[in-house]
């Protein structure tokens, strides 16, 4: 009994390291930036596309992940997907060109893909539905938590090494992780799932989905509520502060690591709260008070380094209301299309990475009249960072109108 009690904890765990992998890979080129900049000889433009080109393949492979997923099951796509982000570091590490770098990243956000959603269905399968929020709440910090002490290490390595060298030791790491999923995962007996061997034809669930209001309300929130993290702490949070505060980048890559922290944190917060308060309300008080502090963070100058870690600390816990939208989405959508509707709101999460990461970069490769690019050798004020990053506020804006959204939909059911 033991045995088959801890070993969904354990297959958890295993998933849940995948999810980290993903997490940090994600926002791996922000903390690499001056490193691979100098070795590819790249403008903030290229950087931009680089580091976004993870996302291209991550984002179009959400839905699709949900429905292979429900498909094929966990085990065998889960440990595939875990070998493609594997042979992605190994391209990337060994990458000479821009080229080769951005199929790396390709690779990388291939196999990506599939791992927030197989964890999602593990969850779903293997657990009780009131586990649901806790333990994404739990996996969320264990997650972050990780990163934030991922990216740190990854930096000093770099330093003494290079940055080749820690994407290999990633490769290596992921492949080991790879083999740990097969022997750890466990499919759900199929005479134990109820709805997923519904015979709904792909289109119509598309369909079915694409029609809910609240899918959109929430992808949407949830996208541009993270993107303070998809655009800002992936790529353009180490330089900002580095030239828009005159800090170290060692102490940047630190400072940033604070919003990983701050959302490890809230989450467990977060869940517990859930329990006392609407969905809605959370999302539309964590909304307004990111824009608050976000704008704080960006706009006043000469703020302290103790001030910038608490104001970016207590951005991690607020924005850590992004997974309210794929709990309100489970609770509103059959069985059947769950996976599918997880992929799709995941999707809308990150797809500020791909969208606003190249606007920013533009907007900083642009001379100040405008006419051409830089060469490559770019040192960016405080200000220029200041004025392209201003995007973000108006994300966060937009987050604060769907949950005003939600939150009138929520009222006029009570």
């Amino acid at each position: 009994m033991e045995k088959k009690a801890s070993s969904p904890i354990f297959m958890l765990a295993m998933l849940m390291l995948f999810v980290d992998c993903q997490f940090f890979l994600q926002g791996s080129v922000g903390i690499l930036t001056d490193y691979i900049k100098e070795s590819f000889h790249a403008d903030a433009a290229a950087m931009s596309i680089l580091s976004s080109s993870f996302f291209y393949s991550f984002i179009l492979l959400q839905i699709p992940a949900g429905m292979i997923i429900d498909r094929f099951g966990v085990r065998k796509i889960s440990t595939l997907a875990c070998s493609f982000v594997a042979i992605g570091c190994w391209i990337f590490s060994q990458s000479e060109t821009l080229q080769w770098g951005i199929l790396g990243r390709i690779f990388m956000g291939a196999g990506g893909a599939f791992s927030f959603i197989s964890m999602l269905k593990a969850i779903k399968d293997w657990f009780s539905p009131k586990q649901f929020p806790i333990l994404l709440g739990i996996v969320e910090t264990v997650g972050m938590g990780s990163v934030a002490g991922i990216n740190t290490g990854i930096s000093e390595i770099t330093q003494i090494w290079g940055w080749r060298v820690s994407m290999m030791g990633c490769a290596c790491s992921i492949t080991l992780l790879t083999i740990l999923l097969w022997f750890s995962v466990q499919d759900k007996p199929r005479e134990a799932i109820e709805e997923t061997q519904s015979n709904i034809p792909f289109s119509r669930k598309l369909q079915k989905l694409f029609r809910m209001k609240e899918l959109w309300l929430c992808g949407i929130y949830a996208g541009c509520t993270f993107s303070i993290v998809t655009v800002f702490t992936y790529l353009w949070c180490v330089p900002f502060l580095t030239q828009g505060y005159g800090i170290s980048e060692v102490t940047a890559v630190m400072l940033c690591s604070f919003i990983y922290v701050g959302i490890a944190i809230g989450s467990p917060i977060l869940g517990w709260i859930t329990n006392r308060t609407s969905s809605s309300t959370l999302m539309f008080r964590a909304a307004l008070l990111s824009l608050i502090l976000f704008s704080t963070l960006l706009y006043v100058p000469g703020l302290p380094v103790w001030s910038i870690a608490t104001l970016i600390f207590a951005l991690g816990m607020i924005i850590a209301t992004y997974q309210l939208s794929f709990t309100y989405v489970s609770r509103a959508v059959p069985t059947s299309v769950q996976s599918t509707a997880n992929g799709a709101v995941n999707m809308m999460t990150m797809i500020g990475a791909p969208l606003l990461q190249p606007v920013v970069g533009l907007f900083l490769s642009y001379n100040k009249d405008g006419s051409s690019f830089d060469g490559g050798a770019e040192a960016y004020s405080g200000t220029e960072y200041r004025m392209a990053l201003s995007l973000i506020p108006m994300c966060l804006f937009i987050a604060l109108l769907c949950a005003k959204s939600l939150q009138r939909r929520e009222q006029a059911r009570a």
